[in-house]
Formats: C-alpha cells, structure tokens, sequence
C-alpha cells in the first residue's frame, strides 16, 4: 500500500509523494477503465507499481477476498457482492483486510 498519499487532484507538488504497490480487484465490465486508469496513475505516481489487476466476475472475485485474496481495492459491478465484502471481509483480527475507504468510495461503487 502506498506509504504516503496526497489529495485526490493535488497538484501542488510536481513530484508524487506515493509510493509502494497496489493489488485491484475489479469487476470484468471495468477492465478497460481500469487499465487506463491505472496507466494514468502510475505514469503521475513513478514511485506507485500495480502488482496485480485481477478482473472478474463481481461474485469471484468477491469470494477471493473473503476467502483472505491480498486486494488493496475491490470495485464490484453489483451493489450485493460488495455489502458482503463490507459486512465480512472489514477485519482481519484487529487490522482491516480492505481499506475501508475502498470499499466506500463512490468511484468504486457502481450502480444500476
């Protein structure tokens, strides 16, 4: 996970201050977002890699996590799969096994 972090759109430094590595998981309809995303950010983030991208259904991928998948960001098509992850997968003993703000932020967060 990235040791440090900037605001969303912070522009006030030219140099990223993120660093580390990231593991997505996120729903097959979003793969081609994401993969253009993940260009965009790694190209404004040198010090940021993408270790894993996972893409799949919202139930597998979903049933990775919850059975102990390492994702840093799960963003599920189906509001369903991701309550479950919510209400399950939040704690892994006494630290979190999802950021909660992935989990609720509204970019990750499709609706119908």
């Amino acid at each position: 996970m990235p040791a440090e972090s900037a605001a969303p759109g912070d522009t006030s430094s030219s140099e990223s201050k993120l660093s580390g590595n990231i593991s997505v998981a996120a729903a097959a309809s979003l793969e081609p977002a994401f993969r253009e995303l993940a260009d965009r950010f790694t190209a404004e983030n040198p010090g940021v890699t993408i270790e894993n991208m996972s893409f799949d259904g919202s139930s597998t991928l979903a049933e990775q996590i919850l059975g102990g998948a390492p994702f840093d960001v799960f963003a599920s098509g189906d509001e369903r799969k991701m309550a479950k992850v919510e209400d399950q997968a939040l704690t892994d003993g006494d630290r979190p096994r999802l950021p909660r703000a992935a989990l609720r932020s509204p970019c990750f967060r499709a609706t119908h």
